[in-house]
């Protein structure tokens, strides 16, 4: 029902709230996978969070969880399994990408060479000993060189399927002071009292301000949500389009 859909809505946004902390991360995970196994394959909305909610547990495992072999990269990779299963298109592709490339990452820090804690450390060395230890030690910094240079690789890998998904949504460039001053500000009309705010999900009141986006569809938002989104990104936070470079400019005027 439309009252579920917005419910899992409300708890993706606080799941991917949670995944900025440590301590709440799994638990944002985990909320993040029950709610796309439980989509409802109707409603687009869901579908939009849950490409952003996968896509944000892999950066977030990239850039925090640089241990591949932590509680955390089990619970985040059945995430975003989880999430690409659920959408489709440019955004499930871009789900399988990031899925690659954490496997890739995975293998490699899962082959770097770790220290035996349990090995004796009294025993007296003998000659050949020291020298096997010291090209155990050649060999072994030259196998972290190796993977460290392929961790980069990787990243880049990673940093540039987010670039190109990114741009394929909309421009990631903040609006200017301009462009939004010049932006549709209005009451709802009658017809759109009593509909949802696709930001917040909040129904629009009388008594609210509204803004309507110079876009193709003229999507309508709280003019407090749209402000947020724009103070970090120029386009519709509904379609993507960017705000037209003319907007409020003089010249066009």
């Amino acid at each position: 029902s439309r009252a579920d859909d917005d419910a899992r809505a409300r708890a993706l946004d606080g799941a991917i709230e949670a995944l900025g902390k440590r301590s709440t991360f799994s638990d944002g995970a985990r909320a993040i996978e029950r709610a796309a196994r439980a989509r409802d394959e109707g409603d687009a909305r869901v579908s939009v969070a849950l490409a952003r909610a996968g896509r944000r547990v892999a950066t977030t495992l990239k850039s925090r969880y640089g241990d591949a072999r932590a509680e955390a990269w089990d619970v985040g990779v059945r995430a975003i399994e989880a999430c690409r299963d659920a959408v489709g298109g440019s955004d499930r592709e871009a789900l399988v990408a990031a899925l690659a490339t954490l496997a890739e990452t995975r293998e490699a820090t899962a082959t770097a060479p770790r220290e035996d804690e349990t090995a004796p450390k009294t025993k007296t060395k003998t000659k050949d000993e020291t020298m096997d230890e010291n090209v155990d030690g050649v060999v072994n910094e030259a196998l972290r060189l190796i993977l460290a240079a392929r961790r980069r690789s990787l990243e880049s890998l990673v940093d540039g399927l987010e670039r190109d998904f990114d741009e394929s949504e909309g421009s990631r460039a903040a609006a200017s002071t301009v462009s939004v001053e010049a932006l549709r500000y209005r009451k709802p009309r009658d017809d759109e009292v009593g509909m949802k705010c696709s930001i917040c999900f909040d129904c629009y009141a009388t008594d609210e301000v509204v803004v309507a986006m110079p876009c193709s569809a003229s999507h309508v938002f709280h003019e407090r949500c749209v402000k947020e989104w724009l103070a970090r990104d120029d386009s519709c936070p509904l379609c993507r389009s960017s705000l037209p470079v003319w907007l409020g400019r003089p010249q066009y005027s």
